[in-house]
């Protein structure tokens, strides 16, 4: 699953596969560090056989960090685990990452020789 956070909205629908009656908190931890990036509350807006529609809100600082990347979801209901699985977070704009573009100097790809050995 793919979820763009933008900074036109706040309040973000996500998909479960089957029906859940009961879930009140989603987390979002970082598969590299196991540390939690979110912890939110959430609201059934809709539960039938094939799937579960929730709904949570977005703090407002969240444009201003860059947490673009493949997390894990776990979907409690009352401190029980009822679902888990891997997302994808893309924000807008999501931040600087810190890093100058190369520039190449050598265009052509012209190799310098400095040592050439005689095998004769």
């Amino acid at each position: 699953m793919t979820i763009t956070f933008d900074t036109t909205k706040t309040v973000y629908d996500f998909y479960l596969n089957g029906q859940f009656s009961f879930a009140d908190r989603i987390e979002f931890r970082s598969m590299y560090s196991n540390t939690p990036i979110f912890d939110l509350p959430v609201t059934i807006i809709t539960a039938n056989t094939r799937y579960t529609q929730l709904e949570f809100t977005m703090p407002s600082d969240l444009n201003e960090k860059h947490i673009e990347g493949i997390y894990e979801y776990i979907v409690y209901g009352n401190g029980v685990l009822i679902d888990t699985g891997v997302v994808k977070v893309i924000t807008q704009p999501g931040g600087s990452t810190g890093t100058e573009p190369y520039i190449s100097t050598n265009e052509d790809r012209e190799a310098k020789v400095y040592f050439r050995s005689s095998y004769e």
